[in-house]
């Protein structure tokens, strides 16, 4: 295969399924979901609904991977791969801590 187009499949792949910055945006939007006590609204997390939260998240990571150089890129990847596996060993209050609103 070209190496041009197994490029192309690469992102094609890629953009589809979310990278993992994207996919981390989900995962916390779902923790929040979870964790988020009936006193707290997706308001008070800057956001209409999980979807939208998620969504802006989504939205943030785009503009910023935008002018990242490829070693960045390749950093900031990991950091969020990193940073999932912590919020997978996080308790609903750390959650909470990191992500909801600071008073």
């Amino acid at each position: 295969m070209p190496r041009a187009a197994f490029a192309l499949m690469v992102t094609a792949v890629v953009a589809g399924c979310g990278d993992r910055c994207e996919n981390l945006c989900t995962s916390v939007g779902t923790e929040l979901g979870t964790c988020k006590p009936a006193s707290l609204t997706w308001n008070d997390l800057g956001a209409r609904s999980r979807a939208d939260f998620v969504n802006q998240c989504q939205q943030q990571w785009g503009r910023e991977r935008i002018d990242l150089s490829a070693s960045d890129l390749r950093l900031a990847l990991q950091a969020c791969k990193d940073t999932q596996r912590e919020l997978d060993t996080l308790t609903c209050e750390e959650v909470l801590a990191l992500y909801g609103p600071t008073e």
